[in-house]
């Protein structure tokens, strides 16, 4: 009795610090790249442009999934200002616009933020 209680310990224990390991995924590759920010030509300038206009505060960049391919979305998020948000394709075109007519926001699989505009006050 006394073994199995000590057998049923250390596998108890074994499982708690094998469950609470952090899983190691890697940088995510977006666009063919692991830094689009930095390494898409366009993606730089855009943000620099962002920041330079002083607007860096509310507006940021997600990248995800659109019918199999790689986007860049550009959102914000300042409620009152009925903004919309573009959708880029990883060469900087303008595939469409997320919303009534436009692209599903459902429709944007996997989606994450890559990038936050200069003294970024919102909580995403």
């Amino acid at each position: 009795m006394k073994f199995k209680l000590i057998a049923f310990s250390a596998l108890l224990a074994l499982l708690s610090i094998s469950s609470c390991r952090d899983e190691d995924i890697g940088p995510l590759l977006i666009c063919g790249v692991y830094d689009p920010v930095l390494e898409l030509t366009w993606l730089a300038q855009k943000t620099a442009q962002i920041n330079q206009a002083g607007n860096g505060s509310d507006i940021y960049l997600s990248a995800g999934v659109y019918q199999g391919q790689s986007v860049i979305i550009e959102k914000n998020c300042c409620i009152s200002c009925g903004s919309v948000f573009v959708v880029y394709a990883c060469d900087g075109q303008v595939l469409g616009f997320l919303g009534t007519g436009g692209i599903d926001p459902a429709s944007i699989e996997d989606e994450t933020i890559i990038w936050r505009g200069a003294n970024f006050t919102c909580g995403v």
